[in-house]
């Protein structure tokens, strides 16, 4: 989907949620602040710290200070969605990306997706599963089924839900899902679409650095189950705008 370029947008807040993954964050803003500055992108960095050890916290306020970065401290383990939220209240450039602490994004993907962002509503990376290294085979075969489950009941036909897309912040303000379950990412790309907003998937080849099959407990499996309902109705909802 296409959508005219206003040039004077290509700007972006960078968040990075961490939970003592102090050395991970540190390593990927060293490595992606020469890029942005190499494109003249206009940009801010914000570390939403979610209740982190006083170790941890102090290594990341030293680096932040050092580097003129926003640093959000939660007083509790709030989670992922909530270190969305923290980040996308604090930002203030047109558009939004979240990085989780551990991210290995590569290089070169990082440029592709930092040459595209401004383009589109939404850029939505995304990778093969079996292609991601260190990740136990059980959740590469539960990430393939949910997104199945997901194009299935949307109607849309994305390679992949939970990648962290690059949104223009305006619109996930608008579009923001009902829950802060394991769908929540699912939601918000659906209701955006939905919406009306012009995307565009890109594919990229980040190795995932740790993995545990905390993911899949079972307590986490009532608000996916929810999610996907919720998708569901929105696509059979009568005043939903039909652009697909």
């Amino acid at each position: 989907m296409k959508k005219n370029v206003d040039y004077k947008k290509k700007s972006i807040s960078i968040g990075y949620s961490c939970y003592n993954e102090s050395r991970f964050v540190i390593s990927n803003i060293q490595k992606i602040l020469p890029i942005l500055k190499e494109k003249k992108i206009k940009y801010e960095i914000i570390v939403i710290d979610d209740a982190s050890t006083e170790t941890e916290i102090k290594k990341l306020k030293f680096f932040c200070k050092k580097h003129d970065i926003i640093y959000i401290k939660h007083d509790f383990n709030l989670g992922f969605f909530k270190s969305f939220l923290s980040g996308l209240v604090q930002s203030k450039n047109h558009y939004y990306k979240l990085f989780a602490g551990d991210d290995a994004t590569n290089l070169a993907d990082i440029k592709s997706i930092l040459n595209e962002f401004y383009k589109q509503d939404i850029l939505i990376p995304y990778n093969y599963q079996f292609e991601v290294q260190n990740k136990p085979f059980l959740r590469k075969i539960i990430s393939v089924i949910y997104t199945k489950i997901i194009n299935l009941m949307s109607g849309l036909n994305l390679k992949y839900y939970n990648g962290l897309p690059i949104f223009l912040r305006k619109k996930v303000l608008m579009n923001l899902s009902d829950t802060s379950g394991f769908g929540w990412q699912a939601e918000l790309i659906v209701n955006c679409i939905y919406s009306g907003c012009t995307f565009k998937e890109i594919y990229t080849r980040n190795k995932e650095i740790k993995f545990s099959y905390s993911s899949v407990k079972l307590e986490y499996i009532p608000s996916v189950v929810f999610s996907i309902i919720r998708v569901l109705f929105k696509r059979l909802s009568p005043g939903r705008k039909k652009f697909f």
